[in-house]
């Protein structure tokens, strides 16, 4: 497997030089030397690497405390921080019995050393509790509860219009990057909305930290810039890359968490309810002997046997077996490998096509990537596919610097692949019209020395704010540039009619959704791919 990712990413590689101008093949030095009049290109930063949300969220909750719970009452939990750390605390039991199951005297246990409060609530759902700020007062409810207590507030963004970022963008990358199942065009209850060059959302107190740490990045993205996550979550990706020696002889589970936690000092903690409810105990026993490894390798193989998995959450590394991967937002500072839609367009082609294809909504994944602009990238996705785009972009940067200027040849003529997502139905009779109305000559259907084709996919349903279920699909389309310029067209006004035609996002936003997938008008281009095709 790795082996083939090593291939894919060469490939992918390859394909994308061949779109670059004569520039790119040259680093800051070596461009400035062989001619002084090209502008060096940017440097990129690594720093920040995070925003962190402690900046971000409300003074109160910023507090850090140190205390350890050990099976304490939900309701003893509420009264000491409502005491000690001078927060009002209170439970809402209806929504907790009703929906969570849990009552006032739950037994909980959790530390804090030093850490700010917040991370304790957001924990709590660990134990399937939510939260949510209400005047000035903390509610402990259930998580369904929580998620729907939504509030409006407004950030004036005009110092990113005024970076020629248009607000169809911002509201676009917003809406495509940031927990996308949550926003009203995707069946959720959460809205945004620009007015002159502030932009209003409703939503969730969690994703307004997000909404706030995501702006925030985009006005200066590093190398790779997490969105509002905790420093504590950077600290531990770093300790997962130490190595270690672990001899375990038939070692009951949780002890060999404790002993892994205490030799690499990384809180590693049981998710004992996701653990319960695949029957799996903490006393399950494990034997394994393995010497200076990297603590990511020696979990994941000590897990293995039993179907777990980590996944890395307000500063603690949880062993559960939860298949659902966490999603992370992370901008990308890319000015120095794409400075135009086109390598856009490439750029995006190569990551989702080399970094885990079946991870990405064109495929019937979960992440999402946009770019606000030609040089800033957003992706929402795992944290393995976020390793794996910082990894394909070092080799890309590495490639770059190697490469050799290169003639290049008539773009409208460059042979690309593109996938648009539109209704099922819409996509039956698109892929019998298009190719009988659009250059006809470019089609392998109708010309034999003709290398265009077109083949349509099912693809991960839409579903509305009423509860309705949509099929959709992905037209595949391969042929020139020229020919997507004019189904891009077509498409648009088949659904839209001959109204005002949408842009698309890539580096420029697509107006409304921004580059989001759905029906009503909206298509994607998701990607583009600047190789040849076999027949």
């Amino acid at each position: 497997m790795q082996r083939l990712h090593a291939v894919c990413l060469i490939w992918g590689l390859v394909s994308l030089l061949a779109l670059l101008p004569t520039t790119h093949g040259q680093n800051q030095e070596q461009a400035a030397d062989a001619d002084s009049n090209k502008p060096p290109l940017p440097v990129i930063a690594d720093e920040p690497r995070t925003i962190d949300p402690l900046t971000l969220i409300a003074e109160p909750l910023r507090k850090k405390v140190n205390v350890k719970f050990e099976g304490t009452s939900l309701r003893e939990i509420a009264e000491w921080i409502s005491t000690q750390a001078s927060l009002p605390v209170l439970l809402d039991q209806r929504p907790l019995m009703d929906e969570a199951g849990v009552s006032a005297n739950e037994p909980i246990s959790d530390q804090l050393q030093d850490e700010p409060l917040y991370l304790f609530f957001n924990r709590l759902a660990r134990s399937n509790i939510g939260w949510y700020i209400e005047d000035n007062v903390v509610h402990l409810s259930s998580i369904e509860d929580a998620q729907q207590k939504l509030s409006t507030r407004f950030y004036n963004v005009g110092d990113l219009l005024d970076k020629e970022i248009s607000g169809d963008s911002i509201v676009g990358t917003l809406t495509n990057t940031v927990h996308a199942a949550s926003w009203d065009d995707m069946g959720g209850e959460g809205n945004a909305q620009m007015l002159g060059d502030v932009l209003f959302v409703r939503q969730t107190e969690a994703i307004h930290v997000q909404i706030a740490g995501l702006l925030q990045a985009i006005r200066s993205p590093g190398r790779q810039t997490f969105v509002a996550d905790p420093l504590a979550n950077l600290e531990i990706r770093d300790k997962l890359k130490s190595t270690t020696t672990v001899n375990f002889d038939d070692t009951p589970l949780e002890e060999a968490v404790r002993i892994l936690s205490q030799q690499t000092s990384v809180d590693i903690r049981l998710d004992r309810m996701a653990l319960r409810e695949k029957r799996i105990r903490g006393r399950e026993p494990i034997s394994l002997r393995l010497a200076d490894r990297d603590l990511g390798t020696i979990l994941k193989v000590m897990l293995g046997e039993f179907e777990l998995s980590t996944v890395l959450q307000d500063g603690v590394l949880w062993v559960t077996s939860v298949d659902e991967p966490t999603l992370r937002t992370a901008v990308y500072d890319v000015r120095d490998l794409c400075q135009n839609s086109d390598e856009s367009d490439a750029l995006a082609e190569a990551i989702t096509s080399q970094t885990d294809p079946d991870s990405w909504s064109e495929l019937g994944g979960e992440g999402s990537l946009d770019f606000i602009t030609a040089g800033t990238l957003v992706i929402e996705n795992s944290d393995e596919v976020h390793n794996l785009v910082l990894q394909l972009l070092q080799n890309y940067r590495t490639a770059l610097r190697s490469s050799k200027p290169r003639e290049s040849e008539d773009a409208s003529q460059e042979l690309i692949t593109r996938y648009y997502k539109v209704d099922t139905a819409v996509a039956e009779d698109l892929g019998i019209f298009i190719p009988i109305e659009i250059q006809p000559d470019s089609w392998a259907i109708a010309k034999e020395d003709a290398v265009g084709t077109i083949r349509w996919l099912a693809s991960k349903p839409q579903v509305t704010k009423e509860g309705d279920i949509l099929p959709s699909s992905v037209l595949v389309i391969y042929n020139t540039r020229s020919v997507h310029q004019e189904v891009e067209e077509v498409i648009q006004r088949v659904n839209n009619g001959d109204g005002s035609l949408n842009a698309v996002n890539r580096g420029g936003g697509m107006s409304g959704m921004g580059g989001g997938m759905g029906f009503g008008g909206m298509f994607d281009v998701s990607s583009e791919l600047s190789v040849q095709q076999p027949k």
